[in-house]
């Protein structure tokens, strides 16, 4: 699919899109993301992985399936070893593992849970790649405030730091119908947090008065960081001082593009 935003001015307007202020930030990318499930009956024992041959295990007495993942986190959290190599992030019963920067690989291996518990593996791809596209919502990374990072799991509308807007580093898709206009990891994009500004939207915008929605879980073809109408079973989060400014269309691509205004000033 490819999707370009290229509407600095508003043509029922007449106005241009604000552009004031924006910062600029590193999009680091994501070369690995894991995910860890804990799984089957919870049974008291030992949960342990490896990663990069660094072992992370906790004994459970009592505990459930999201507990065992929420001890696998704190875990992690507190080997320097594992967590120089990925950002831990618990929701429910799975453990997702970040790499922390473009350069950085991990493995993960000897995967143990007792009894009638499993503990399993899967690499997670994003749909759109490690390209960051523009008229996306981000946050900042978690250790790293200079770099970027998507929206996720168990982000509330606090981490929301901006909308990314067109800017000269971004690629073109080239023609490549599989491939996006964006960002590669490595980047500095251009991030608007006030203003008028288009954005990705996943829905037809038929109430302006409507909260304005952030996609934080991303399953599928959907995308971390897009606006709609709903919260989506708990998967969008409402996003503040954000509001539809009443102007939305479809692009060639078949994307529903909508404008909406941050009020927040930029820190």
């Amino acid at each position: 699919m490819t999707t370009t935003l290229r509407y600095q001015i508003n043509p029922t307007r007449g106005q241009r899109v604000s552009s004031n202020p924006t910062r600029s930030r590193l999009w680091p990318g994501n070369n690995t993301i894991k995910t860890l499930t804990v799984g089957g009956t919870y049974v008291d024992g030992t949960y342990s992985y490896t990663i990069g041959g660094v072992e992370v295990s906790v004994s459970l007495t009592g505990s459930s399936l999201a507990g065992a993942a929420a001890a696998l986190k704190a875990k992690h959290d507190s080997l320097p070893t594992a967590l120089e190599q990925a950002e831990a992030i618990v929701d429910g019963a799975v453990l997702r593992l970040d790499s922390r920067t473009p350069e950085t690989t991990f493995t993960l291996g000897s995967l143990t849970a007792p009894g009638t518990a499993t503990l399993t593996e899967d690499d997670e791809t994003e749909s759109s790649g490690a390209r960051l596209r523009p008229g996306l919502f981000v946050a900042l990374h978690n250790t790293k405030p200079e770099w970027l990072r998507r929206l996720t799991t168990g982000d509330t509308a606090a981490a929301i730091f901006g909308v990314t807007q067109e800017g000269p580093d971004m690629e073109t898709s080239d023609g490549d119908e599989d491939s996006v206009d964006g960002w590669d990891p490595g980047a500095m994009v251009t991030v608007q947090g006030h203003g008028e500004i288009p954005v990705i939207c996943e829905q037809e915008v038929t109430n302006v008065n409507a909260a304005v929605y952030v996609r934080v879980v991303a399953t599928g073809d959907e995308e971390a960081g897009a606006a709609r109408l709903d919260a989506d079973s708990g998967d969008a989060v409402a996003a503040s001082n954000v509001r539809w400014s009443g102007l939305s269309w479809t692009d060639d691509d078949g994307q529903i593009i909508a404008m909406v205004i941050i009020s927040n000033p930029a820190a």
